[in-house]
């Protein structure tokens, strides 16, 4: 569902495909029991879960899902979708945007690879559309029911749509959480990687180990060759890498960021004042905030600043 963070509740995996390709229904799917037991808090939770469990840790998480349906709602015209597999998540769909006319913009959602979806993160797009003419966002299979090898897959695929159903010759990826791993994960494929001119990696995962010692390996089911072939972080990328993360982020996003800037030959690191895991996006509802601006220069072969200062105390809606 494009409500989150806690699965794994007795349901049946044809169940939980069913509740990934619909809206927000299942209580359990949100980050609530399914019972009228006690929600989990942050005292609950173990050391690592306390850093990736933002549903149980911020305070706004629900807010700010609900602040994302109705930003996206506000840009819902104009898109055209185009299928690139047979499952019903195999799609892309694109939008003009302001910049090159020989560039697309692709953005992966986040979800920690197992929720959310494509369209209540169309938001983003006023902030990310002066980076190419034409703009593109992505939905993909998700796990556990798919493997992480084939979100990888849909990865590639999905940009391969974005360069050939716009007519596009460039391709900037973006992503945010898993979308960030997803967007690195594309530039495994050949052509995709020759297309790339940089990738915009928003408070992503890029070491997938400390996922199997928390929560979400009861969701996911990461076995050690998916943690060793899909593991990021410490690769070392040639492409321009912008890595940006909230102020606010929990440590180990914080120290997974640091990390695949220090790794990578041509990365920048920025962070964005006031923001967390949840609410970082917020300000790429307009191409005029400051975030959206440091991002365009950045693209446009200007210093990316060390912290940007977040629009306002509290996000646009």
């Amino acid at each position: 569902p494009r409500g989150k963070y806690r699965l794994s509740c007795g349901v049946c995996p044809a169940t939980l495909f069913a509740l990934a390709r619909t809206p927000r229904a299942c209580p359990a799917a949100r980050g609530q029991p399914l019972s009228a037991s006690p929600a989990v808090t942050a005292q609950d939770l173990s050391p690592l879960d306390a850093q990736l469990k933002f549903s149980a840790i911020l305070p706004d998480f629900e807010d700010c899902l609900h602040r994302m349906d109705r930003a996206s709602a506000a840009v819902s015209d104009g898109w055209q979708r185009v299928v690139y597999g047979e499952d019903p998540r195999q799609w892309i769909e694109t939008r003009d945007g302001t910049g090159p006319a020989d560039t697309v913009v692709l953005f992966f959602h986040g979800g920690y690879w197992r929720a959310l979806d494509a369209i209540s993160h169309r938001f983003v797009q006023p902030g990310l559309a002066g980076l190419g003419a034409h703009y593109a966002n992505a939905e993909y299979r998700l796990m556990p029911i798919r493997r992480m090898a084939d979100l990888a897959a849909d990865a590639a695929g999905a940009a391969r749509a974005a360069l050939a159903g716009t007519g596009a010759t460039k391709i900037v990826l973006a992503g945010h959480s898993a979308g960030a791993h997803l967007a690195l994960s594309a530039l495994r494929d050949p052509l995709v990687r020759t297309a790339a001119t940089g990738v915009v990696c928003i408070s992503g995962v890029y070491d997938l180990a400390p996922l199997t010692r928390s929560f979400l390996q009861e969701e996911l089911a990461l076995t050690a060759r998916e943690v060793a072939d899909h593991s990021l972080g410490r690769v070392s990328w040639d492409i321009p890498l912008l890595i940006l993360v909230g102020a606010e982020e929990t440590e180990l996003f914080r120290k997974q960021a640091k990390n695949l800037a220090g790794a990578s030959q041509n990365a920048s690191y920025g962070e964005a004042s006031r923001r967390h895991h949840m609410n970082v996006l917020f300000d790429l509802q307009s191409p005029s905030t400051p975030l959206a601006q440091s991002i365009l220069g950045w693209a446009t072969g200007g210093v990316f600043p060390e912290t940007v200062e977040s629009s306002a105390d509290d996000p646009p809606t």
